[in-house]
């Protein structure tokens, strides 16, 4: 599990790694978004396995950095399900929901958390499942999925700055 790789391992690996897990998120949020309406049917069941996998993983892994694994779970869900954005985000959300609630149970009983700190992130987490779903029914995908990358890339720029080269 994501969790245990974040208290097995010091901050530096994961502050050295997480520029690229963003960057990586950000470039398949573009690329998921070029096919409209994907034709799961038609996929061979070998690459739909493999989107699974692929998905068991992510899920696994959001517990060491939730907002990358965020993204790469939507794009996966885009491939598998070829439902609308506003379905698969939610099925998203639900899934992220769910890895998040297994990583701080683990959490909480093996590393000490900071709740002040915590608390705000939960509040904003909350108010952005409320808005978010209002949003994506109103503004369509295409802007959504590029306003998601340019975030996903400024952050990875951020973050790639304070780790090497500060």
């Amino acid at each position: 599990m994501g969790c245990m790789a974040l208290l097995a391992f010091p901050s530096s690996v994961f502050e050295k790694a997480v520029p690229f897990f963003i960057a990586f998120s950000g470039i398949m949020i573009i690329v998921s978004g070029q096919q409209h309406v994907l034709n799961t049917k038609k996929q061979p069941l070998g690459l739909k396995i493999l989107y699974f996998i692929a998905l068991l993983i992510m899920g696994a892994y959001t517990g060491y950095f939730g907002a990358a694994g965020g993204v790469i779970v939507l794009v996966l869900l885009t491939y598998i399900a070829g439902e609308k954005f506003i379905v698969i985000n939610a099925i998203k959300n639900v899934i992220c929901g769910f890895a998040n609630l297994v990583a701080l149970i683990i959490y909480i009983f093996t590393s000490h958390i900071y709740w002040l700190q915590a608390i705000p992130l939960a509040i904003g987490m909350f108010i952005g499942g409320y808005i978010g779903p209002i949003i994506l029914r109103h503004v369509p995908e295409k802007p959504v999925r590029i306003f998601i990358a340019t975030l996903a890339f400024i952050q990875a720029g951020y973050f790639f700055y304070t780790a090497y080269l500060r």
